[in-house]
């Protein structure tokens, strides 16, 4: 059976693109949180720096995302 067709990411759309990111990110979410998790390891300190950074930045995209979403002029909204 040939393997499944997937487009070139230079066909995606920028939403396209996006969501395959957002992905990316839950499933690194998910294997970092089970390592820590089944280890109990410590990670080391600049690894948890990169991960408050990531969070800070994610903060800041959720807000302006749900400031999006309250605009009267939104696509959503219309």
């Amino acid at each position: 059976m040939p393997p499944e067709f997937k487009p070139s990411s230079a066909s995606l759309t920028s939403a396209e693109k996006t969501k395959a990111v957002l992905r990316y990110i839950r499933k690194a979410v998910d294997l970092i949180e089970a390592y820590i998790e089944q280890e109990d390891a410590a990670l080391p300190s600049w690894v948890h720096g990169k991960i408050q950074d990531a969070g800070r930045l994610l903060g800041l995209v959720v807000s302006a995302v749900e400031h999006l979403k309250s605009r009267p002029n939104s696509r959503r909204n219309q």
